[in-house]
């Protein structure tokens, strides 16, 4: 981060920096329309006082309904994920089902061949009843966990039934995403 001279007294804004990958808003700060020109051109951040060198790649750029606030999602950069572990807020920055995403991507190139020998494609290639039968079996053994006190158990088992699930969901051509607006359109049932 460097110092930035703003000497002109041009109308200050608030600006909030996000980090497009977790959601989460990094810092924020007050910037200008001068300094929000400079922030578009050279996809680094320039606020008022600071700026944050290359800490950060500017990705999307939004206005409020007024133009009172300016939302700036950024990409971190390699070299800065240390130092972004955390947001200015204490909150750690990261995104809790970036994990599940990795796990689709790989059922998804297991799908489309472009991952041999793995688990997924073992399982992919014994077909849809066996995925299903697969699935069911672990349901059961969730089911099963579930009255008894062994909490170790029981995750390891809703998350087996959770991976088969995707898979499941992948082999039929849809994602969780789907099933999630679903679930909205339900939502009447909640």
């Amino acid at each position: 981060m460097n110092r930035d001279t703003n000497n002109s007294k041009e109308r200050e804004f608030i600006t909030i920096i996000q980090d497009s990958k977790t959601g989460k808003v990094l810092t924020s700060g007050m910037s200008t329309h001068v300094l929000i020109k400079k922030t578009q051109v050279e996809k680094k951040i320039y606020l008022v006082d600071v700026s944050f060198d290359d800490l950060y790649t500017v990705e999307e750029f939004f206005w409020n309904k007024d133009k009172s606030v300016a939302l700036i999602k950024v990409k971190t950069n390699k070299d800065s994920a240390k130092y972004l572990s955390t947001t200015d807020f204490s909150e750690e920055n990261r995104n809790s089902y970036s994990y599940l995403r990795i796990i689709e991507k790989k059922i998804a190139k297991s799908i489309k061949g472009e991952k041999q020998n793995t688990h997924i494609t073992t399982v992919l290639k014994k077909g849809k009843s066996k995925i299903a039968q697969k699935f069911g079996e672990e349901a059961v053994e969730l089911v099963i966990e579930a009255a008894k006190e062994n909490d170790k158990l029981f995750k390891d088992e809703a998350a087996d039934v959770f991976y088969y699930y995707l898979i499941l969901l992948q082999e039929r051509g849809f994602m969780l995403d789907d099933i999630l607006k679903q679930l909205k359109l339900q939502r009447r049932k909640i």
